[in-house]
This record gives structure tokens, sequence and C-alpha cells, in this order.
């Protein structure tokens, strides 16, 4: 994913405040894109206590997003109560700068950074009025110093930060050296100094050498550690507590060894290939301030001074955006695990919640099943019912109208037929009605279909006059009627007036069974519609707007752990990329590369007179690579660095690179380029001799005279001259140029193929 040194590296150019980072341009891009990325995905959540619970997420991404492109470099000094931070970090200044005293400590975080001018800036809490106070550097101890007047020290009040300004300090522009409390003896100090490595790229961890690495400092440096991902250095201070000047320097140097043995097998885990696996040195910062001059003094004075070198390097080299890129990321990723984690347990509590929920829902939906079951049997219940009723009342109506028919019937009512068949069509439109509103009464509180087409249940009743009804109607009414019946029952031995009612009964009962039929489909009919209407509206179970809610945010939080899990595999891989040992040489190998043919490209159109033969190029080719290769010797270059690393990590491999480019021999078979070439210097002389020949044209040479016509031949003569030479030189330039270009290329192709055969020493690391 690495860009190479030579495509364009500005495409993501830093603002003022954003580191610029050269090679990484695109992985930080992508990181910082990934991070606005999942902070979108944040905006989804619907819940109050969800979206409550985001805001403080969502100021952690946007610190992160700081984090990744925050100009400022920060070196901590950080260590135990007491570990001696503030004189180690004026023996590195190597001049008294903090303040220090035996019975008191630093109680506020004191960042040290260059400017031209010397002093002090004092930032207050934000309750305060005053934001910022300057003052001189001497001025800064009652700012910084805890208080000890109390049980409790206590850091001086409504002090947030001070910053110290040094116009020699050693490390470069935007690089901040910052001294922080000791851990472990005030529980607000120390959160303040974790908070303080929590923005740094770079902790030196001060420790004691007469109480060294107890359990608790062992956890705070393995939590320092895994944050920055390595990015460590150890000091062992105090070291004239368990060393004595008076003693012998062997029994001394026996002490630290043991010392730093038995520090190296605690630390072991420590540390990264930048930093070293771990590194560790010893001093004592005190005996350096107060200028020992014993063989302890100087061999501490040394040792800070080693430091010293190894923090610019660090924060002045090509390791340096590796360096920085490395810890914020470890920083970065240490807080996208934590905000997994606590995705994940919101993930927990909705799931739990949901099931809550569901189970709520579940619960209400049985109970509505339960009701619509016990509704539909209560609509069918009443339907049967009222089918019952109705069937009793047809009857009873029927009944009726025989009584009624019968009364007519034996009254000699000569309209019998006519009142009955009325009576019978009111009685059956009157009943059809009634079936209708009852049956909307008991359906009138449900969706359920009543059949439209219930006119077919009203039918008349057609009962003919008998004839001597018909007969008497006309000649003497019920009188005459009674006579023909009285007359026919003598003669004919018959009773008309049963036959009669027997024929009214027959046909009534045939109209009744034909309704009752009628109403048997119609409840039929009937049944099929409250069929449909329990499949149609029987409870389904239902999902509440607070269960959906829930479900959307359990996704949400799904998806922003996929997401985040994604982007903790690309940071992993772009870790190693830092660390790539191919990428690291291509860099330090390219500007070496560069500086050869550069030298060379420049220097050489000089030099065409004094290099007359192939052994004089190769030669002078040489001496070039020598010179260079003095870039892998010199300590303030990134290919001494590099090196450096390598020798530590690797030494085998390390001393098989370095052997192999000290053989390093650019051999050119072809000739040197040559100023004039035999042709160039013919053609030139030819041209002279042209040009005395036309001078002398048509001259008496015994006689020679000087006048116009001598003259004009000798300004054609010279033109001609000097335009040959003009053309041979441009032609010449040419040539040169060609033939320097050619030997570059050549060169080029060998110095490719010392890269190559050292580039494969290097891939036998991976």
């Amino acid at each position: 994913m690495t860009k190479n040194i030579y495509f364009e590296s500005q495409k993501y150019t830093s603002e003022q405040n954003e580191f610029n980072f050269e090679y990484f341009c695109q992985e930080v891009e992508y990181i910082w894109y990934s991070i606005s990325l999942v902070a979108s995905i944040f905006y989804n959540l619907k819940l109050e206590e969800e979206i409550e619970f985001s805001k403080t997420i969502l100021e952690l991404l946007n610190i992160l997003k700081y984090e990744i492109l925050k100009h400022e470099k920060k070196i901590a000094v950080f260590g135990i109560f007491k570990s001696g931070k503030s004189t180690l970090i004026n023996a590195i200044l190597d001049q008294k700068i903090l303040p220090s005293r035996t019975n008191r400590a630093t109680g506020v975080i004191t960042s040290i950074s260059y400017n031209s001018q010397e002093y002090a800036n004092i930032l207050f809490d934000s309750s305060e009025e005053k934001r910022s106070e300057i003052v001189s550097i001497n001025q800064i101890k009652k700012y910084i110093l805890l208080d000890t007047s109390d049980v409790i020290a206590k850091p001086p009040d409504n002090i947030k930060k001070v910053e110290i300004n040094l116009p020699d300090f050693f490390l470069p522009k935007d690089c901040y050296l910052t001294d922080t409390p000791g851990l472990l003896d005030n529980e607000d100090l120390t959160q303040l100094s974790y908070k303080e490595i929590e923005q740094s790229d770079l902790v030196i961890i001060v420790l004691r050498a007469d109480k060294l690495l107890s359990e608790k400092e062992r956890e705070a440096i393995d939590y320092v550690n895994n944050l920055l991902q390595g990015n460590v250095v150890f000091v062992i201070n105090r070291m004239g507590v368990v060393c004595d000047d008076d003693e012998e320097e062997e029994d001394n140097k026996k002490q630290e060894e043991k010392l730093l043995k038995w520090a190296s097998k605690i630390l072991k885990n420590c540390g990264n290939t930048f930093t070293g696996q771990p590194h560790i040195i010893t001093t004592d910062a005190l005996s350096i301030l107060k200028n020992k001059t014993s063989e302890r003094g100087v061999i501490y004075r040394q040792r800070v001074s080693s430091l010293k070198l190894k923090l610019r390097q660090l924060l002045n080299s090509f390791l340096t955006e590796r360096l920085i890129l490395l810890g914020r990321i470890g920083f970065i990723s240490y807080n996208i695990k934590n905000v997994i984690n606590q995705c994940q347990f919101r993930v927990h509590i909705l799931q739990e919640k949901i099931i809550e929920l569901e189970d709520l829902a579940e619960k209400d939906w049985e109970n509505r099943k339960i009701i619509f079951a016990k509704e539909v049997e209560s609509i069918r219940f009443n339907l049967e019912k009222e089918k019952n009723s109705l069937f009793t009342s047809l009857k009873t109506l029927v009944y009726q109208i025989l009584v009624k028919a019968k009364q007519m019937i034996n009254n000699d009512d000569t309209q019998w037929a006519d009142k009955v068949n009325e009576e019978w069509n009111k009685v059956n439109k009157a009943f059809v009605n009634n079936l209708q509103e009852r049956i909307k009464n008991v359906v009138d509180r449900n969706k359920i279909d009543i059949p439209i087409n219930y006119y077919y249940l009203i039918s008349e009743l057609n009962l003919s006059s008998d004839f001597g009804s018909n007969v008497t109607n006309f000649i003497g009414g019920s009188f005459a009627l009674k006579a023909v019946r009285k007359m026919g029952n003598i003669v004919l031995n018959t009773n008309w007036r049963e036959e009669h009612f027997e024929d009214a009964k027959k046909t009534i009962f045939k109209q009744q069974e034909n309704l009752l039929k009628n109403i048997d489909e119609y409840f039929i009919l009937l049944e099929k519609n409250v069929k449909i209407y329990e499949v149609e509206y029987e409870p389904v179970l239902e999902q509440s707007t607070e269960l959906l809610d829930h479900y959307s945010d359990a996704n949400t939080y799904k998806k922003i752990i996929l997401q985040l899990k994604q982007f903790l595999e690309l940071m992993f891989k772009i870790t190693q990329d830092i660390q790539d040992w191919n990428q690291q040489f291509e860099i330090v190998w390219q500007p070496f590369a560069k500086k050869i043919i550069n030298i060379f490209s420049s220097e050489y159109p000089q030099k065409l007179k004094l290099i007359k033969s192939n052994l004089d190029l190769n030669n002078y080719v040489n001496d070039i690579v020598k010179y260079y290769l003095k870039m892998w010797q010199s300590e303030t270059e990134d290919q001494r660095i590099w090196l450096e690393i390598l020798m530590r990590e690797y030494p085998i491999i390390g001393k098989k690179f370095t052997d192999s480019l000290n053989q390093m021999t650019i051999k050119i078979k072809s000739q040197p380029v040559f100023l004039w070439s035999k042709k160039e210097i013919g053609a030139i002389a030819s041209s002279i001799i042209m040009g005395i020949i036309i001078l002398l044209w048509g001259q008496d040479l015994s006689n020679f005279n000087f006048d116009l016509i001598t003259l004009r031949q000798g300004m054609i003569s010279a033109g001609f001259v000097y335009a040959v030479f003009s053309i041979v030189k441009k032609l010449r330039e040419k040539r040169v140029e060609e033939e320097i270009n050619n030997l570059i290329k050549t060169i080029t192709y060998q110095i490719n193929i010392y890269q190559e055969k050292l580039g494969a020493i290097i891939r036998t690391l991976q």
C-alpha cells in the first residue's frame, strides 16, 4: 500500500495543523475516511437512550480523526513518583530548566519545545477568566511543583499546563518533550499522566534503579507499550544509589549488568523495531547536573547524549513518520477495540430488551387470538341461535296464518284465498326484514359481509279461490257460499270447508318448506363469510414501533462492529507495512543512489578535460560511490540509522548487508566522453583550410595587397569558418549530452543491480 518515493507524494497535502505523512498518505486518508464512515453510521440510531450513548463515542471518534493528523510530535517522560523525570529532562537539556526537589514533585503537565524566544506560557483552567500568562523561565516553579503543605500533596490550583519555549531546544520544531506527574502516588495525577500519554507519540519510561519494576509499575508499562505499539524507550535512573563512585568500576559494571539483565528479562516484550526491543539505558541524571567528573559521571553523561541522539534520529529522519504513524495507529486501535466492546455490550442490552418485547408481543398476540376465537365463536353461536329462533318464528307465523285461513274458510268468507295470500305476503316480507335486522345485530360490530341477495327469501303465496267462493262472490256472499257448501255436504257427502283448508294448508306448508330451505342456504352463505372474516382478520403477531427501533439499533451496532473489525484488520496491515524492511530499504537506498547519479551528472561535464581514459572514468565514478558510502556511517543520515537498526535486530543479516554494500564498485566498459572527437577536429581544420583558400583565391601572392576585394574574401572566409565551427560545436554538445546520458544509464543500471542484490539480502528477513 505504501507509495514509491518517486510517486507524486503531495496528494494528501497537510494543512498547518496536520502531519504530512509522505509515504503513507493513502493509508492515513483511509484511516480518516474509515473513522468518518463509522461516525456516520451512528446517526442511524433511533432510540433516545442509544442516541445519548452514541454522543460519547462520536466525540471520541472526532478525537481519533484529529489524532491521526495532528501536527505536533510529542515525547512524554513517564514514570512512578520521584523517579527523577524532571531531573532527567534537565540532564537531556543540559541545563536546569524544570524545578526539582527531593520532597516535592511535578504536579502539572509541563511541555518543552522550540521557540526563537525563551519564555513560559502558563495555561489556566477554562473556568478562570484569565486563560494564559507569559512568565520567565525562572518563575515557573510555583506553577509546577506539588503543594505538600497538607497530608495529601496537591497540584497548583487552576493550572492546566505549563508550556516552556527554548531557542536552543535539541528537537525539531513542533516536537514537544513533556514532563508528567508521577504515577502511583495521587490517583488524579496518575490519570492526568495517562491522559497525556494517550496524546503522545513516544514515551520515555523512567525507572528507579533502587526500586525497579514493581508489579503496578509493570502493569502501567504494559498498558503504555500496548497503547503505542512499542514506541517506548527505558531509562533506569538514579544509578548513583546502587553504584558508588568510590567503588571499583568493575564492581559497578557488574551491578549495572545485573540490573540490565533483570530489566531486559522483565521488559522483553516491550519496544519495537524502531525504538529497540527493548531499548534500555542506565544513568544518573543528578550526577550529570552536578557535573561530576568521575568515570561514572562521564559514562552517565555519554548515555544521556546517546539517548538525546536517538530521540533526534527518531524524530528527524525517515523513521519519524513511521514511528509517529505506528504509535497513532496503536492509540486508535486501542480505542476502536473499546468502541467495539461498548457496541457489543449495547447489542447485548438491546437483544435482552428485544426478547422481553417479543415475549410481551407474543403474549399479547396469544391473548388477541383467544379473544378473536371467542368472538368468532360467539358470532357463530348467535347466528345459530338466530337461525333456530327464525325457524320457530316462521312456524308460529305459519300457524297463525293457518288459523286465520281456517277461520275465514269456516266463516264462508268468499275472499278467504286473497286475504290469506295477502296475509302471507305481508308476514313473509316482515319476516325477511326481521331476519336481516337480526343478522345485522349479530355481525354489525365485525367486518363480516351480509349476503345482499336476500330478496329471494320473499315469495308470494298463490292460493286459488274455490269454485263456490268464486260463484257466490257475485250472487250472495258468505250466505250463498254457506248454502253451497252445505248442499255439497248433503248431496256429495263432501266437507268442502275441510278440503279447502287442507289445500290451503298444503300450499302454505310447501311455501314454508321452501322458505326454510332458502333460510338454511342463506345461513350457509353467512358461514362462508364468517370463515372469510376468520381468515382475513385473525390476529397477527404485531411488532411495535419500540420493538422495530430496537431491531434497527441492534443491526446498526452490528454493522458498526463489522465495519470496525474490518478497519482493525486493515490497520494491522498498515502496521506491517510501516515495519516492512523492503520498503524501508527502498526509502534509504533511493536518496543514496540519487546523489551518486546527480553528482556525476552535474560534475562530469566540467571534468571532461581531465578524464582521458576508461581507467580515469572508472576511478572517478567509484570515488563518488566511496564518498557517498560514508552516508551509511554518518550518524546524521537516514542510511546509518536504518543500518544500525538492522545490525541491532539482525546482526548476521546486517553484517552480510554491510559487506556487500562496502564491495559496491561501478565498472564502465565504455570509453570516457571526449571534449572533441577526431571527426569534429577534422571538420574544423578542413573549414580553416577552406577559409584560407577562399581568402587567397585570385590573389597575386607575389604582390599581395589589402583592398576591398581582399576584405570581402576575408569576410566570406571568416564567415564560412565560423558557420562550420558553430555547426560542429552544436553537434559536439549533442554528442556529449547523449554520451553522458548513456553513461548515466550504465551507472544507474549497475546501481540497480546492487539494489537488487542488497534487496535480496533484506528479503530473507521476511
